[in-house]
């Protein structure tokens, strides 16, 4: 079976049959991504990523990063250190950038009308940071992974934002690249008491054929919002939530 590349140009008169089929395919992706939500990359607060398997590694780790996503997650209730379950957050928002975004249309009670202007996005409302956590969400695949491997999702913590918005910047700048045309090596930041991640461009990916096609499913996995009806029991962390 032949693959699609990423150098190959969009064809503008798709037949009838193939534009259907891809139609069809788009609206599949809702239910197809949703089998895939536990493949959750987490990060422990003793500066290790913990795989979906269980399996723990100490980092950096290598992976390609098929896109990207911002969120905005607002919890009345504080997490404290050493809680077994997490509910929803009392008000969020998902968006490609943190900019312009508003509450999603699943929020029972939205704290604001917009994110940019909502008392909880500002500093200073908790502590010295904000009351409401800015945090950025990866697609990722493993670099040697095959075309049918599942697509990973890591959460990055208000800390690391920075750090992931100047990674992105550079790659563009000086390399006129997006993460998905590189390997990306993703660390944690040494001189941080926290489990702060930090992003360095490794190499080239080499195989874009294996990963190109899978950014409509990263996509898909990116949108895909909190469940609202109900909190979900976690197994016992090793710790206090990344910041």
């Amino acid at each position: 079976m032949a693959k699609a590349t990423a150098s190959a140009a969009p064809k503008k008169n798709l037949p009838v049959s193939v534009a259907e089929e891809l139609a069809r395919e788009l609206a599949e992706n809702a239910e197809r991504t949703s089998k895939a939500t536990g493949n959750k990359i987490s990060v422990l607060s003793k500066k290790q990523f913990r795989l979906p398997d269980g399996t723990e590694h100490p980092g950096p780790m290598e992976a390609i990063v098929l896109d990207f996503a911002y969120g905005n997650n607002f919890y009345k209730k504080p997490y404290k250190e050493g809680q077994k379950e997490v509910a929803p957050p009392d008000c969020f928002a998902r968006g490609r950038s943190l900019k312009g975004m508003v509450p999603s249309k699943s929020v029972a009670k939205p704290e604001s009308s917009a994110c940019d202007t909502c008392p909880n996005n500002q500093f200073g409302t908790r502590g010295d940071g904000k009351a409401c956590a800015n945090n950025g969400y990866l697609a990722l695949m493993m670099p040697d992974a095959k075309e049918d491997d599942p697509i990973y999702i890591l959460k990055i913590s208000p800390t690391g934002i920075k750090a992931w918005d100047s990674y992105v910047n550079t790659i563009r700048a000086k390399s006129g690249l997006v993460p998905i045309q590189v390997v990306t090596s993703i660390s944690f930041d040494p001189g941080s008491t926290y489990a702060s991640l930090r992003f360095a461009a490794k190499e080239p990916n080499k195989d874009m054929e294996t990963f190109f096609p899978r950014r409509v499913e990263a996509r898909g996995l990116l949108e895909l919002e909190p469940e609202v009806q109900k909190a979900k029991a976690l197994p016992a962390s090793s710790g206090k939530k990344a910041r």
